[in-house]
């Protein structure tokens, strides 16, 4: 990566493309992959950083007093929540995050 480059990411905040790109364009390079599929690959990356990154700003944000996942999530002292319900949203193919609470709006006692 040309000093340029580097410093045009830099500049505007495509930190994902940064840390991905040298490894990506050997990739590209060994797979004989088109330009298209290399700047998509790279975009397609950056995408879910920044997805991931609102994510996570959003739950920090909400000041949940716990964070949960699906597998710690105390489903047993939860009897209002369907353990099967988030498992079917993940297995359709919906993103689900890594981290799980349930609605702000139901009072969940542990």
């Amino acid at each position: 990566m040309t000093e340029e480059l580097e410093q045009l990411l830099k500049n505007l905040k495509l930190r994902r493309i940064l840390e991905i790109y040298d490894e990506q364009l050997r990739a590209a390079e060994k797979e004989d992959v088109t330009y298209s599929e290399l700047v998509t690959r790279l975009v397609r990356a950056q995408w879910h950083a920044r997805q991931e990154g609102a994510l996570e700003w959003r739950i920090r944000r909400a000041n949940l007093p716990e964070r949960w996942s699906l597998e710690t999530f105390p489903f047993a002292r939860q009897p209002g929540v369907n353990r099967k319900h988030p498992e079917r949203t993940r297995n359709r193919g919906f993103a689900l995050s890594r981290s799980w609470s349930s609605s702000p709006r139901r009072k969940i006692s542990c």
